[in-house]
């Protein structure tokens, strides 16, 4: 996977900027368990928690990939025991 391949992917400027992180550091936030976060909150982090530990059972060397500024599409990609290139994607606002 090259920048260039991930920015047209994911429609964005050609100089836009790609970053990729580790699973942990893509879901530290929704993945926490922090004692002020309600019940319900607690229970979606367990929900992102059994995401993240999917793709590491299921992808080699899985990585997120963030693409862009502001409206960022995210593409989570890995191998599969196979030997194939599978992810998925998903979308992340930060202002």
């Amino acid at each position: 996977l090259t920048d260039d391949y991930l920015r047209d992917a994911a429609g964005v400027a050609s100089d836009a900027p790609v970053r990729s992180q580790t699973l942990e550091e893509f879901f530290r936030a929704a993945a926490s368990e922090p004692h002020w976060k309600s019940a319900a909150e607690l229970a979606l982090a367990k929900r992102y928690q059994a995401i993240v530990r999917w793709l590491k059972e299921n992808l080699e060397n899985a990585v997120a990939y963030r693409v862009g500024e502001i409206d960022i599409p995210v593409y989570i990609i890995g191998r599969s025991p196979a030997g194939n290139w599978l992810g998925i994607s998903t979308r992340v606002v930060e202002t």
